[in-house]
């Protein structure tokens, strides 16, 4: 897990596609081969879950997931939607908007590991 800056421009490109809103500054970013999504209310705590397409910076709707994601996809609100994990697909971001006790607790962008070089911000040598 990274801990990456809102500040660097893809980044900000990914964060801004998929919650324009959001004004925090926890950000993380994780490679992972597999994700399992939950999406319900507990306790004052949800995670919101975006799909967006690295390559248009476009959010993807059901449709324009890949076969295995969309056939394991359901019901947006109040129960997981997905009975086990579902393999990463190179090119798809998974972010996550973390709200825990009804307060802001960050974004998290997970890639698959082919797409996670990318994305770390360079550091420059003085």
């Amino acid at each position: 897990m990274y801990k990456v800056s809102k500040a660097d421009p893809t980044i900000r490109r990914i964060v801004d596609a998929t919650y324009p809103s959001y004004r925090g500054r926890r950000i993380t970013l994780r490679a992972v081969t597999e994700h399992r999504v939950w999406d319900f209310w507990d306790g004052g705590s949800r995670n919101y879950t975006q799909f967006l397409d690295l390559a248009t910076m476009r959010t993807c709707s059901s449709a324009a997931l890949p076969d295995d994601l969309r056939q394991k996809q359901g019901n947006w609100f109040n129960v997981p939607i997905s009975n086990g994990p579902i393999p990463m697909t190179p090119g798809i971001a998974v972010v996550l908007h973390h709200i825990s006790c009804g307060k802001d607790a960050g974004v998290t962008i997970k890639v698959h590991p082919d797409n996670l070089a990318r994305l770390l911000p360079t550091r420059t040598q003085s």
